[in-house]
């Protein structure tokens, strides 16, 4: 079962401060982390994996952005993908212990996908992660959900004061970026939150 909460790191946004960020998360029960450092080749990308599964590898489920040899190599949980990797149901069956996730904007991308376990779908609202682009809303949210039996994650400006509209879509959980390195108390509050929706 996966956890509700998936933290989406950006090391740019704590610089230096990066792996102490990620170990007060971990040591505070954040332990789904989607690494995605883009600017990353695939051995400075191993060796950061590797660093954040070593802080506390029994509980840390970590998946990597896009590089599925990355992740094999590194014996990470999962590998995520976008609408530029290779096909989630290839990597499926190539890959059978590996989870996939995969990152959706519309119900068109959705549809053309298969062989996933989770689904991003966002931005729900507008983000500093991602200037001047309009939020998609809840409403093309809830009919993502409504499309898959799979585990959909909301991601995209959700913070502890929207999180609660969020769930009542029908979502599985949220996904953040920017919120898990602003500091720890407004993950705690989220996670609060979203534990007593769920009951």
């Amino acid at each position: 079962m996966l956890p509700r909460i998936c933290i989406v790191t950006d090391r740019k946004l704590v610089g230096d401060g990066f792996l102490v960020t990620m170990q007060k998360l971990i040591e505070n029960g954040f332990n789904f982390i989607q690494l995605r450092e883009k600017d990353l080749n695939a051995k400075e990308l191993y060796l950061l994996a590797k660093k954040i599964i070593d802080l506390r590898g029994d509980k840390v489920r970590l998946v990597i952005n896009d590089r599925v040899d990355v992740a094999y190599v590194v014996g990470a949980t999962g590998v995520h993908l976008g609408a530029n990797s290779l096909p989630s149901c290839i990597v499926k069956e190539k890959f059978e212990g590996l989870i996939v996730g995969i990152s959706v904007h519309s119900k068109e991308e959705l549809e053309k996908n298969s062989g996933y376990d989770y689904v991003f779908f966002g931005n729900v609202f507008e983000t500093d992660c991602k200037p001047g682009i309009t939020g998609k809303g809840l409403d093309l949210l809830k009919n993502i959900v409504e499309m898959t039996d799979k585990p959909v994650y909301a991601i995209g400006g959700i913070t502890p004061d929207n999180v609660l509209e969020v769930l009542r879509t029908g979502v599985y959980g949220v996904a953040v970026r920017s919120l898990a390195f602003k500091g720890l108390d407004e993950m705690l509050r989220l996670r609060k939150l979203i534990g007593e929706y769920y009951g």
